[in-house]
């Protein structure tokens, strides 16, 4: 990759989704009409359909995705300047767009709008604290763990599903809950829900840091290889937000009205108990978590899908702000998540010098237990890590169909198919950046009644595309082990 690609992604990426944000927050007020064609001479020629606005994100993805390509173009002509000019080239221009598209907004809405919104200056500071103490922490935490030897070494520590080439450090997710943790105390108001999700997330970053140590050369402890005693510990660890009240009360039903879940109770011994909503709660925490940390084989790939997943589960919350003030705690919440994973992104981009390890459960949980409290609304977040989630469900039925343990590891997950299929680490980690923001976007814009439709779509083409991978790959397995 060209010297400076990563931060050119990142830097562009963020301009581009604080475009989509601002818009998302401000568009309500905006003028029918834009000045938007300012080559054109002065007056009405100038101006626009206001929806013709998202022309400038549009052009800052386009100029974005055709500029890395040509700079990784001229990185392989070994025309390292230029390679250097195109990615200075690239910042400097979604820059202009970005100042532009703000500047549009700010001159055709209302008088009393402000340019910023103020969820927009509430969100911006967690983002950016969480995003730069992680990026400045990250270095000196990594030089302590090689210190300790808390080094995964691919020659050493075999694992059917390992894709390191060289040694890493691990423990990054320790890391990144460690500072969301912090900073939460600062920016969100802790109560008691808060409070349980984050003693929930660091004591299964711990649990994650312990199962890391014990895999390196380090230790003797086997303890947690069991992945049933780590599933039995991570039900432990996270009924305490369940106590705290964090529950899945009812779940929209695509074909028609909503689903209560207290609705349903027992009765025992005189006393009613409702449990679904803790049944479904628990398994929707534990399966997310375990399903997203299974899309951490691909260096740089899991920072990306839930930094970008958390800026989806943000913006939604800030719809409910007007009935339910607390979610722009939520909102807060995501915008950490988000910062500090990205923060994290340079020291993970293969090669990597820091693994996420075990921990990446951590990260997983804060995410699904944000997506708990946008009032119920899971079903974007699924759409969201449609690819993930497919994945990982394709993966538990092919293994049961094997009769393996389905929470036993092995390199049959998409990520692996598609290196088989001759794609670079670093391709496979855009492509689930890439489809995360994708889909996460359509969520966000697609209207309530329409979300059922946009599941079985992307499910039905995501899991076709996972299947047909998966029997070519079997194919291919057989056909070799013939010629042998």
């Amino acid at each position: 990759m060209p010297e400076y690609f990563l931060e050119t992604l990142l830097a562009s990426g963020i301009m581009i989704a604080f475009q989509f944000l601002e818009l998302y927050l401000k568009y309500w007020a905006m003028a029918a009409e834009i000045p938007l064609w300012y080559s054109l001479n002065w007056g009405e020629a100038q101006l626009a359909p206001k929806h013709y606005i998202y022309v400038i994100p549009i052009i800052s993805i386009l100029l974005l995705s055709s500029g890395l390509a040509f700079a990784i173009h001229a990185q392989r002509a070994y025309m390292r300047y230029g390679s250097n000019l195109i990615l200075a080239s690239i910042s400097l221009y979604n820059y202009i767009l970005t100042i532009s598209l703000f500047r549009i907004i700010r001159i055709t809405s209302l008088p009393t709008t402000p340019l910023f919104s103020q969820e927009f200056k509430i969100l911006g500071a967690p983002f950016i604290a969480s995003l730069v103490a992680v990026y400045i922490v990250a270095p000196r935490f990594i030089e302590l763990l090689k210190e300790k030897e808390i080094v995964t070494d691919p020659s050493i520590h075999k694992h059917p599903s390992m894709l390191l080439k060289g040694p890493s450090a691990r423990g990054g997710g320790l890391l990144v809950t460690c500072v969301i943790s912090i900073l939460a105390v600062y920016f969100v108001p802790l109560n008691r829900i808060f409070i349980s999700i984050i003693s929930s997330a660091l004591l299964l970053a711990l649990l994650g840091f312990f199962d890391d140590v014990q895999n390196t050369i380090t230790t003797k402890l086997n303890f947690l290889e069991n992945p049933n005693v780590r599933l039995g510990i991570q039900a432990l660890i996270i009924s305490l937000v369940l106590f705290a009240g964090v529950t899945i009360d009812f779940v929209n039903n695509p074909f028609d009205g909503t689903l209560f879940l207290q609705e349903y109770s027992l009765n025992i011994a005189g006393t009613n108990i409702t449990p679904l909503p803790v049944i479904i709660t628990l398994f929707w925490l534990l399966w997310m978590i375990n399903l997203l940390s299974w899309s951490n084989g691909i260096d740089g790939q899991y920072a990306g899908i839930i930094g970008i997943a958390s800026l989806v589960i943000s913006i939604i919350a800030l719809r409910d702000i007007q009935t339910d003030p607390n979610q722009i705690n939520v909102a807060i919440m995501g915008m950490l998540i988000a910062g500090a994973s990205f923060g994290l992104i340079k020291y993970t981009w293969h090669p990597s010098k820091i693994m996420w390890g075990f921990g990446a459960t951590s990260a997983a949980f804060l995410l699904a237990a944000i997506s708990i409290l946008t009032r119920a609304k899971i079903t974007v977040t699924i759409i969201a890590l449609a690819v993930p989630f497919l994945d990982a469900l394709i993966t538990v039925g092919r293994r049961l169909l094997e009769g393996k343990n389905p929470l036993k590891g092995d390199r049959g997950h998409l990520q692996h198919l598609l290196l088989d299929r001759g794609w670079k680490m670093q391709s496979i980690a855009l492509f689930y950046w890439a489809t995360t923001a994708l889909l996460g976007g359509l969520a966000i814009f697609s209207a309530d009644r329409q979300i059922p439709i946009l599941i079985f779509t992307v499910f039905g083409v995501i899991a076709t595309a996972i299947i047909v991978l998966n029997a070519k790959s079997r194919k291919q397995k057989q056909q070799q082990l013939q010629v042998e």
